[in-house]
């Protein structure tokens, strides 16, 4: 499936696009009214977009955040909660 290749949890939403042809020719808001979360909207738009480019669909991952960022985020909270903020 279209859907499972492009990644990110896309294959969670297959059962809301009816056929192969619907799924290139649905605009956005209507994947909107059918109930599609916005990230997703986006991404399978973007693939179809890239798709009828002639670019064949691939999964791109997340990038995962680093260490010293989450670290950053743990200090921070810390703090608010020492300052009776959180």
């Amino acid at each position: 499936s279209f859907l499972k290749i492009i990644g990110r949890g896309c294959s969670a939403v297959a059962d809301k696009i009816e056929s192969w042809d619907a799924l290139f020719t649905t605009t956005t808001c209507a994947l909107k009214e059918r109930g599609v979360g916005t990230t997703h909207r986006k991404w399978i738009a973007n693939c179809v977009e890239l798709y009828k480019k002639g670019i064949d669909p691939f999964e791109v991952p997340i990038p995962k955040r680093q260490k010293r960022y989450m670290r950053e985020v743990r200090r921070a909270q810390a703090l608010r909660r020492s300052k009776g903020l959180l």
